[in-house]
């Protein structure tokens, strides 16, 4: 779009008090400081253009609940985007930023921020950045430290880390009683990160594709589990205090090492889905029949000697992947 047709949209807009603007995919590589002018927009689409930075004057939206910049090449916002403060969601993806926008950080009524697929490296807030922030996404970057206060953002539910650089985690973080979905999968941990057992409102933790060899037994302390996923790591053993995880729904162990199963899995009465395949178990223990809410199994490729899924009694309508005729 040439920029003189651009001025005329955006002075268009501002006479008819429009409140929603797609201007995404329109080959725009800078924004006339009239955009400033659309005080009643609630709804700004920016994405996929050619944008390198914002004028000064994007600060003067004060109406805009969302804004859209993702796949463009931006690299810094104007410190005049800290005016938006009715700003409820920010999608930044796939820019170029190596620095997180410090002037998101005082907006207290954003709820949702993507900064995924940026060339980020370091991830450091106060404990009183964003207030209101329930979901942020800063998946797909360099990221390779993050400070505490990221964990202890007050009203943050879901944090997805996953495909960065991370070797580790902060120990020492507060309880948190917001936070209920955490991704680190595809990244460089070694250790299981015990400062997430701290997380005991959390729910779903993924931990997939790292270099885990084990968990801890401070597992135990995440009482509000439900979604456990740390497959394709190395993990040959499982401490039984997994076991106490009652509230615990979903199970997956795909692709480690483990060479047996906890006869206590019974334990987890809220099972409806093991996933155990692609490791070096021998047998399964018997009280598996005891697990009356499964309904899935996996036992793919797994060197079992003496399992016959004739001699175990499972829930009608329960998935078996990998019987016996597959061995």
């Amino acid at each position: 779009m040439e920029k003189s047709e651009l001025i005329e949209v955006l002075e268009q807009a501002a006479r008819n008090g429009t409140k929603s603007l797609d201007l995404s995919g329109k080959r725009i590589d800078e924004l006339p400081s009239n955009i400033g002018e659309l005080n009643q927009l609630i709804k700004l689409n920016l994405s996929s253009n050619h944008l390198v930075e914002l004028p000064l004057e994007i600060g003067n939206l004060s109406s805009l609940e969302e804004i859209n910049l993702s796949s463009n090449r931006i690299a810094h916002l104007p410190h005049s985007f800290s005016q938006l403060k009715q700003l409820e969601r920010a999608f930044l993806t796939n820019n170029d930023f190596k620095l997180f926008p410090k002037e998101i950080s005082s907006l207290i009524r954003l709820k949702e921020l993507d900064v995924s697929r940026n060339r980020l490296t370091v991830i450091d807030l106060d404990k009183s950045s964003l207030e209101g922030l329930e979901w942020l996404n800063l998946s797909f970057n360099r990221i390779c430290v993050v400070s505490s206060e990221v964990l202890q953002l007050k009203s943050l539910k879901i944090l997805l880390l996953d495909d960065n650089r991370l070797k580790k985690l902060p120990i020492e973080i507060d309880e948190n009683d917001a936070l209920e979905d955490l991704n680190l999968s595809k990244n460089f941990f070694v250790k299981f990160p015990i400062s997430v057992t701290k997380l005991q409102s959390l729910k779903y933790l993924r931990l997939e594709d790292n270099q885990l060899d084990a968990v801890p037994a401070e597992i135990s302390d995440m009482r509000a589990l439900e979604a456990l996923y740390i497959g394709i790591n190395k993990i040959k053993s499982l401490p039984l205090s997994i076991c106490q995880l009652n509230k615990l729904v979903h199970l997956d162990l795909l692709g480690n090492n483990l060479q047996s199963i906890p006869s206590e899995i019974a334990q987890l009465s809220n099972l409806t889905g093991l996933i155990l395949g692609w490791n070096q178990l021998r047998n399964i223990p018997q009280s598996i029949n005891q697990l009356t809410s499964l309904e899935e199994l996996d036992l793919r490729d797994n060197p079992l000697d003496d399992y016959n899924s004739a001699d175990y009694t499972f829930p009608e309508g329960v998935v078996l992947l990998g019987s016996y005729d597959d061995f």
